[in-house]
């Protein structure tokens, strides 16, 4: 899931020069528009999913409840919050499962979650009936660090100059199902911090993005 690195172009100005504008943007009237942004994708829309988690093992350690072996759902609730960290950038908080689970191949059940401040779920399935699992965020998640980069790049390429790019209206660094809702960016040329460009930023299903001037 980690995203590729890339190394956005840069113009050179001499001490004597002052720094760049931004040009008018291509969706002016009177000019030619330029091609859309490149799509990269993968970049943006993430999923988190977890490795085969062993949470009880028949062998020993199994919780009994009426004489049928049941997970341990609580070492379920431990690793989502773990993996989603590491996968998503943000903790999963109030992390939900059900207990008294019976431990049987192919059997699945719903956990529940806060992501960075947003409801989500996570359906887990049981691998075999000896309490290995897998579970999967069911809900799509756009990192703004990464919608921030991929923009600054797209800016870079697209107007020749280095600029930086923030996303967003709140503190939220993971947007859930973020494909869905126009976002507000704002980049800012690194040669002249004044000179700024209020922007709105779609991301697409297959984890490009589009802009346009807000």
């Amino acid at each position: 899931m980690a995203p590729g690195t890339h190394v956005p172009p840069t113009t050179a100005t001499t001490a004597a020069e002052p720094a760049a504008p931004f040009p008018a943007p291509p969706w002016a009237p009177g000019r030619a528009p330029v091609p859309p942004p490149r799509r990269r994708t993968g970049r943006v829309v993430a999923a988190v999913a977890g490795t085969t988690l062993a949470v009880a093992a028949l062998a020993g350690g199994a919780l009994l409840l009426f004489g049928e072996p049941t997970l341990d759902t609580a070492v379920v609730e431990e690793r989502i919050v773990t993996e989603t960290g590491l996968q998503a950038g943000a903790a999963a908080t109030d992390v939900d499962c059900p207990t008294g689970v019976t431990a049987e191949a192919g059997g699945a059940f719903t956990c529940t979650a806060q992501l960075d401040g947003q409801p989500v779920t996570y359906t887990v399935r049981q691998q075999d009936a000896e309490g290995n699992v897998r579970f999967q965020l069911d809900d799509e998640i756009v990192r703004l660090d990464d919608v921030e980069q991929m923009l600054a790049d797209q800016l870079a390429t697209d107007h020749g100059l280095a600029v930086t790019a923030a996303c967003g209206t709140d503190e939220r660094r993971v947007l859930v199902d973020g494909t869905r809702t126009p976002l507000p960016c704002v980049a800012t040329n690194v040669e002249d911090a004044s000179d700024t460009l209020a922007l709105v930023v779609a991301v697409q299903a297959d984890g490009s993005i589009t802009y346009a001037e807000a």
